[in-house]
């Protein structure tokens, strides 16, 4: 029965899988054969679960319990190789149930508490005068506030060593059930803003109300896990 129901959670979410992205105007391939495998994957010697191409992305998606991906390391190695392919993204999609993981351990109360503290220093960047100049900054510390609360979330479900970026993270955190569409595209809108901050070195203008939007969403999201 046990092998059955998880043959069957596969079996449903593949399917989501190809609806969503082929939404998206993606070209998704279920399964693809040899001879369907774009040219700078064919010598991998891998045969993906889909694959979802588009004008701006490519995608490969493998469909997996958590455990499985961590005891695996030919996928892993597998995931290297195809980052380092122009225009190529990996992207894990989990089977498994959401866990409860309002039950932390010590060393990652540390973690969440560090999280908090951000929070209320953002808060507290709101209330001087005349610190639209740095509001990137707030955006920066409510950033790592987040993205710390996300990681232990993905700690938790042990695998946490996979997928290391923020986009990747914000992904994943989807697929695992911690943030819906909706929080991913309001995250991911953000995060263009965080990369042009931290990459650029290009002041980026957030508003007031943007900050303060976004400490509810991090204390929505703190609360929802400790």
């Amino acid at each position: 029965m046990k092998q059955y129901n998880y043959e069957k959670r596969e079996s449903e979410k593949t399917k989501e899988i190809v609806e969503e992205y082929s939404k998206k105007g993606f070209k998704v391939i279920l399964n693809p054969s040899i001879e369907e495998l774009p040219e700078e994957l064919k010598n991998l010697n891998f045969r993906p679960d889909i694959i979802a191409m588009s004008n701006d992305i490519n995608l490969i998606i493998e469909i997996k319990t958590a455990n499985s991906i961590k005891n695996d390391e030919r996928l892993l190695a597998m995931v290297d190789k195809i980052r380092n392919i122009e225009n190529w993204e990996f992207e894990f999609i989990y089977t498994n149930p959401k866990k409860n993981i309002s039950s932390i351990n010590a060393k990652n109360s540390f973690t969440y508490e560090e999280a908090q503290n951000s929070i209320e220093r953002v808060k507290k960047f709101i209330t001087i005068e005349n610190n639209s100049e740095f509001t990137d900054v707030g955006l920066m510390l409510a950033w790592n506030a987040i993205v710390t609360i996300l990681r232990i979330n993905l700690q938790e479900d042990e695998k946490n060593n996979i997928q290391t970026t923020d986009r990747a993270l914000i992904r994943d955190s989807v697929m695992l059930g911690i943030l819906n569409r909706e929080e991913q595209k309001y995250l991911e809108e953000l995060l263009s803003k965080r990369n042009i901050i931290a990459h650029a070195g290009t002041h980026v203008t957030i508003s007031t109300k943007d900050l303060k939007s976004l400490i509810v969403f991090a204390e929505k999201l703190l609360k929802q896990n400790v």
